[in-house]
Protein backbone atom coordinates (compact mmCIF):
# COMPACT_ATOMS: atom_id res chain seq x y z
CA UNK A 1 0.00 0.00 0.00
CA UNK A 2 2.85 2.39 0.85
CA UNK A 3 4.42 1.67 -2.55
CA UNK A 4 1.19 2.69 -4.27
CA UNK A 5 1.21 5.99 -2.40
CA UNK A 6 4.60 6.97 -3.81
CA UNK A 7 3.65 6.46 -7.46
CA UNK A 8 3.12 9.40 -9.81
CA UNK A 9 0.01 11.45 -9.17
CA UNK A 10 -2.16 11.93 -12.24
CA UNK A 11 -4.33 14.37 -10.31
CA UNK A 12 -2.15 17.31 -11.35
CA UNK A 13 -0.56 15.91 -14.49
CA UNK A 14 -3.71 15.30 -16.54
CA UNK A 15 -7.16 15.75 -15.03
CA UNK A 16 -5.96 18.63 -12.86
CA UNK A 17 -4.70 20.61 -15.87
CA UNK A 18 -7.93 20.74 -17.90
CA UNK A 19 -9.34 24.32 -17.90
CA UNK A 20 -12.89 23.39 -16.88
CA UNK A 21 -13.72 26.96 -15.81
CA UNK A 22 -13.09 28.19 -19.38
CA UNK A 23 -15.29 25.63 -21.10
CA UNK A 24 -17.24 28.45 -22.84
CA UNK A 25 -20.55 26.56 -23.09
CA UNK A 26 -23.57 26.30 -20.81
CA UNK A 27 -26.15 23.62 -20.13
CA UNK A 28 -29.52 24.19 -21.87
CA UNK A 29 -31.61 24.30 -18.68
CA UNK A 30 -30.39 27.86 -18.27
CA UNK A 31 -29.04 30.89 -20.11
CA UNK A 32 -26.24 33.35 -19.45
CA UNK A 33 -25.96 37.10 -20.01
CA UNK A 34 -22.69 38.99 -19.51
CA UNK A 35 -23.13 42.76 -19.30
CA UNK A 36 -20.99 45.81 -18.58
CA UNK A 37 -21.08 46.82 -14.94
CA UNK A 38 -21.43 50.55 -15.66
CA UNK A 39 -23.39 50.84 -18.91
CA UNK A 40 -25.43 47.65 -18.38
CA UNK A 41 -24.93 46.85 -22.08
CA UNK A 42 -24.76 43.18 -23.09
CA UNK A 43 -21.22 41.96 -23.86
CA UNK A 44 -21.91 38.25 -24.34
CA UNK A 45 -24.81 35.86 -24.06
CA UNK A 46 -25.61 32.20 -24.54
CA UNK A 47 -27.08 31.20 -27.89
CA UNK A 48 -30.37 30.13 -26.26
CA UNK A 49 -31.20 33.57 -24.85
CA UNK A 50 -33.96 34.01 -27.45
CA UNK A 51 -36.11 31.62 -25.42
CA UNK A 52 -36.61 34.28 -22.75
CA UNK A 53 -35.99 37.59 -24.54
CA UNK A 54 -37.37 36.83 -27.98
CA UNK A 55 -34.16 38.23 -29.44
CA UNK A 56 -31.34 36.18 -30.96
CA UNK A 57 -27.94 36.37 -29.31
CA UNK A 58 -26.13 38.46 -31.99
CA UNK A 59 -28.90 41.07 -31.93
CA UNK A 60 -28.68 41.43 -28.15
CA UNK A 61 -25.01 42.45 -28.08
CA UNK A 62 -24.63 46.14 -27.20
CA UNK A 63 -28.24 46.42 -25.99
CA UNK A 64 -28.84 47.57 -22.40
CA UNK A 65 -30.50 45.05 -20.08
CA UNK A 66 -33.04 47.78 -19.35
CA UNK A 67 -34.50 47.07 -22.80
CA UNK A 68 -35.68 43.56 -21.98
CA UNK A 69 -35.69 43.10 -18.19
CA UNK A 70 -38.44 44.47 -15.97
CA UNK A 71 -37.83 47.78 -14.17
CA UNK A 72 -38.00 45.93 -10.85
CA UNK A 73 -35.32 43.43 -11.92
CA UNK A 74 -33.03 46.20 -13.21
CA UNK A 75 -33.51 48.06 -9.92
CA UNK A 76 -32.49 44.99 -7.92
CA UNK A 77 -29.39 44.52 -10.07
CA UNK A 78 -28.50 48.20 -9.73
CA UNK A 79 -28.83 48.08 -5.94
CA UNK A 80 -26.55 45.03 -5.70
CA UNK A 81 -23.90 46.67 -7.90
CA UNK A 82 -24.07 49.95 -5.94
CA UNK A 83 -23.76 48.10 -2.63
CA UNK A 84 -20.56 46.41 -3.80
CA UNK A 85 -21.89 42.86 -3.54
CA UNK A 86 -19.33 40.23 -4.55
CA UNK A 87 -21.16 37.08 -3.46
CA UNK A 88 -23.50 35.27 -5.84
CA UNK A 89 -26.95 36.81 -5.45
CA UNK A 90 -30.09 34.78 -6.21
CA UNK A 91 -33.29 36.68 -6.97
CA UNK A 92 -36.55 36.54 -8.94
CA UNK A 93 -35.99 37.87 -12.46
CA UNK A 94 -38.77 39.14 -14.72
CA UNK A 95 -38.27 38.95 -18.48
CA UNK A 96 -41.28 40.20 -20.43
CA UNK A 97 -44.19 38.52 -18.58
CA UNK A 98 -42.28 35.50 -17.28
CA UNK A 99 -40.55 35.09 -13.92
CA UNK A 100 -37.42 32.98 -13.50
CA UNK A 101 -35.01 32.25 -10.68
CA UNK A 102 -31.72 33.95 -11.49
CA UNK A 103 -28.25 34.40 -10.02
CA UNK A 104 -26.20 37.59 -10.34
CA UNK A 105 -22.40 37.48 -10.27
CA UNK A 106 -20.69 40.87 -9.92
CA UNK A 107 -17.10 41.07 -11.18
CA UNK A 108 -14.65 44.00 -11.46
CA UNK A 109 -15.90 45.43 -14.77
CA UNK A 110 -18.78 43.18 -15.80
CA UNK A 111 -21.60 41.06 -14.37
CA UNK A 112 -22.86 37.59 -15.18
CA UNK A 113 -26.56 36.84 -15.01
CA UNK A 114 -27.69 33.21 -14.92
CA UNK A 115 -31.31 32.50 -15.86
CA UNK A 116 -32.80 29.15 -14.85
CA UNK A 117 -35.30 28.13 -17.54
CA UNK A 118 -36.57 25.23 -15.42
CA UNK A 119 -37.61 27.51 -12.57
CA UNK A 120 -40.79 29.19 -13.81
CA UNK A 121 -43.01 27.32 -11.34
CA UNK A 122 -40.53 27.74 -8.46
CA UNK A 123 -40.34 31.48 -9.11
CA UNK A 124 -44.08 31.84 -8.47
CA UNK A 125 -44.33 29.60 -5.38
CA UNK A 126 -42.72 29.52 -1.96
CA UNK A 127 -41.77 26.02 -0.84
CA UNK A 128 -39.30 27.03 1.89
CA UNK A 129 -41.63 26.21 4.79
CA UNK A 130 -42.46 22.78 3.38
CA UNK A 131 -38.80 21.91 2.91
CA UNK A 132 -37.88 23.22 6.35
CA UNK A 133 -40.53 21.13 8.07
CA UNK A 134 -39.36 18.05 6.20
CA UNK A 135 -35.73 18.50 7.19
CA UNK A 136 -36.13 19.91 10.71
CA UNK A 137 -36.34 16.54 12.48
CA UNK A 138 -33.49 15.17 10.38
CA UNK A 139 -31.25 18.08 11.41
CA UNK A 140 -31.94 17.27 15.06
CA UNK A 141 -31.02 13.62 14.48
CA UNK A 142 -27.78 14.59 12.77
CA UNK A 143 -26.82 16.98 15.56
CA UNK A 144 -27.43 14.29 18.21
CA UNK A 145 -25.63 11.48 16.32
CA UNK A 146 -22.81 9.61 18.05
CA UNK A 147 -20.17 10.30 15.40
CA UNK A 148 -19.24 10.99 11.81
CA UNK A 149 -20.39 7.66 10.36
CA UNK A 150 -23.83 7.80 11.99
CA UNK A 151 -24.28 11.43 10.93
CA UNK A 152 -23.31 10.49 7.38
CA UNK A 153 -25.82 7.61 7.33
CA UNK A 154 -28.67 9.82 8.53
CA UNK A 155 -27.75 12.51 6.01
CA UNK A 156 -27.73 10.04 3.12
CA UNK A 157 -31.11 8.59 4.14
CA UNK A 158 -32.80 11.95 4.58
CA UNK A 159 -31.42 13.53 1.41
CA UNK A 160 -32.38 10.55 -0.73
CA UNK A 161 -35.95 10.70 0.58
CA UNK A 162 -36.19 14.48 0.20
CA UNK A 163 -34.45 14.83 -3.16
CA UNK A 164 -35.76 11.82 -5.06
CA UNK A 165 -32.29 10.89 -6.35
CA UNK A 166 -31.67 7.16 -6.89
CA UNK A 167 -28.48 7.27 -4.83
CA UNK A 168 -26.90 9.55 -2.25
CA UNK A 169 -23.31 9.03 -1.08
CA UNK A 170 -21.36 10.83 1.62
CA UNK A 171 -17.64 10.71 1.23
CA UNK A 172 -14.60 12.18 2.91
CA UNK A 173 -11.27 13.21 1.41
CA UNK A 174 -8.03 11.86 2.87
CA UNK A 175 -4.69 13.67 2.98
CA UNK A 176 -4.02 12.77 -0.66
CA UNK A 177 -7.53 13.80 -1.81
CA UNK A 178 -8.79 10.27 -2.40
CA UNK A 179 -12.49 10.08 -1.53
CA UNK A 180 -13.74 7.43 0.94
CA UNK A 181 -17.45 6.56 0.84
CA UNK A 182 -18.66 6.68 4.45
CA UNK A 183 -22.38 6.21 3.87
CA UNK A 184 -24.72 5.39 1.01
CA UNK A 185 -28.45 5.17 0.43
CA UNK A 186 -29.58 3.89 -2.96
CA UNK A 187 -32.10 1.99 -5.02
CA UNK A 188 -31.51 -1.81 -5.05
CA UNK A 189 -30.59 -1.96 -8.73
CA UNK A 190 -27.73 0.55 -8.43
CA UNK A 191 -24.16 -0.56 -7.88
CA UNK A 192 -22.99 0.01 -4.32
CA UNK A 193 -19.86 2.03 -3.58
CA UNK A 194 -20.08 1.86 0.21
CA UNK A 195 -16.56 1.55 1.61
CA UNK A 196 -15.08 2.29 -1.82
CA UNK A 197 -12.19 4.74 -2.27
CA UNK A 198 -12.27 6.98 -5.33
CA UNK A 199 -8.83 8.14 -6.55
CA UNK A 200 -7.93 11.83 -6.34
CA UNK A 201 -7.97 12.08 -10.14
CA UNK A 202 -11.77 11.57 -10.09
CA UNK A 203 -12.12 15.04 -8.58
CA UNK A 204 -8.88 16.84 -9.53
CA UNK A 205 -7.55 19.94 -7.80
CA UNK A 206 -9.16 22.54 -10.02
CA UNK A 207 -12.57 20.85 -9.62
CA UNK A 208 -12.08 20.79 -5.84
CA UNK A 209 -11.12 24.45 -5.93
CA UNK A 210 -14.38 25.27 -7.72
CA UNK A 211 -16.33 23.76 -4.80
CA UNK A 212 -14.84 26.49 -2.61
CA UNK A 213 -16.44 29.06 -4.94
CA UNK A 214 -19.67 27.22 -5.69
CA UNK A 215 -21.33 25.16 -2.97
CA UNK A 216 -22.90 22.63 -5.35
CA UNK A 217 -22.77 21.28 -8.90
CA UNK A 218 -25.98 20.17 -10.65
CA UNK A 219 -26.01 18.26 -13.94
CA UNK A 220 -29.64 17.47 -14.91
CA UNK A 221 -28.71 15.48 -18.02
CA UNK A 222 -25.25 14.24 -19.01
CA UNK A 223 -26.52 13.89 -22.61
CA UNK A 224 -27.20 17.60 -22.90
CA UNK A 225 -26.56 19.62 -26.05
CA UNK A 226 -23.93 22.30 -25.19
CA UNK A 227 -25.03 25.90 -25.75
CA UNK A 228 -22.27 28.17 -27.04
CA UNK A 229 -21.43 31.63 -25.76
CA UNK A 230 -21.64 34.50 -28.28
CA UNK A 231 -19.29 36.09 -29.07
CA UNK A 232 -16.59 33.54 -28.25
CA UNK A 233 -14.29 36.03 -26.51
CA UNK A 234 -15.31 38.46 -23.80
CA UNK A 235 -14.73 41.97 -25.29
CA UNK A 236 -13.58 43.20 -21.87
CA UNK A 237 -10.90 40.57 -21.24
CA UNK A 238 -10.27 39.32 -24.80
CA UNK A 239 -10.45 35.77 -23.47
CA UNK A 240 -12.99 33.06 -22.67
CA UNK A 241 -15.40 34.08 -19.91
CA UNK A 242 -14.55 32.61 -16.52
CA UNK A 243 -17.53 30.41 -15.54
CA UNK A 244 -15.98 29.15 -12.29
CA UNK A 245 -18.94 29.90 -10.04
CA UNK A 246 -21.76 29.55 -12.57
CA UNK A 247 -24.34 26.81 -12.06
CA UNK A 248 -25.08 26.54 -15.78
CA UNK A 249 -21.40 26.02 -16.69
CA UNK A 250 -21.02 23.21 -19.22
CA UNK A 251 -19.60 19.82 -18.30
CA UNK A 252 -16.17 18.62 -19.43
CA UNK A 253 -15.94 15.57 -21.70
CA UNK A 254 -13.86 13.79 -19.04
CA UNK A 255 -16.62 14.13 -16.43
CA UNK A 256 -19.34 13.08 -18.87
CA UNK A 257 -17.38 9.89 -19.56
CA UNK A 258 -17.02 9.39 -15.82
CA UNK A 259 -20.81 9.58 -15.36
CA UNK A 260 -21.35 7.17 -18.25
CA UNK A 261 -19.01 4.64 -16.66
CA UNK A 262 -21.13 4.78 -13.50
CA UNK A 263 -24.43 4.53 -15.45
CA UNK A 264 -25.45 7.92 -14.06
CA UNK A 265 -27.47 10.33 -16.22
CA UNK A 266 -28.16 13.14 -13.72
CA UNK A 267 -26.11 14.18 -10.71
CA UNK A 268 -25.69 16.77 -8.01
CA UNK A 269 -22.71 17.21 -5.70
CA UNK A 270 -22.62 19.42 -2.61
CA UNK A 271 -19.54 20.39 -0.66
CA UNK A 272 -18.85 19.64 3.00
CA UNK A 273 -16.62 22.29 4.58
CA UNK A 274 -14.67 21.91 7.84
CA UNK A 275 -12.35 24.61 9.18
CA UNK A 276 -12.71 26.52 5.89
CA UNK A 277 -11.36 23.54 3.94
CA UNK A 278 -13.06 21.01 1.66
CA UNK A 279 -13.67 18.01 3.92
CA UNK A 280 -15.84 15.91 1.62
CA UNK A 281 -18.81 15.81 -0.72
CA UNK A 282 -22.42 14.71 -0.83
CA UNK A 283 -22.87 13.02 -4.21
CA UNK A 284 -26.39 12.44 -5.57
CA UNK A 285 -26.88 10.20 -8.62
CA UNK A 286 -29.89 9.42 -10.80
CA UNK A 287 -30.38 6.85 -13.56
CA UNK A 288 -32.51 9.09 -15.74
CA UNK A 289 -32.67 12.79 -16.66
Amino acid sequence: MEEARTTRSYDSEFCGSLPIHLINVVMPYGALIVFDKETLKVLQTSANIEKSTGTEAPDLIGISITEFLSAESVDIIGQKIAAGFTDRTPFRLSVDVTDYLAILHIKDTYCLLEINYDSEEEATTNTYVDVYQELKSAISSIESSSGTIEAAKITAQVLKAASGFDKVMIYQFDNEWNGHVLAEESEPDMESYLGFTFPASDIPKQARDLYLKNSYRFIPDRNYEPIKIYPVLNPDTQSFIDLSDCNVRGVSAVHIEYLKNMNVVASMSTRIIKDNKLWGLIACHHKTA
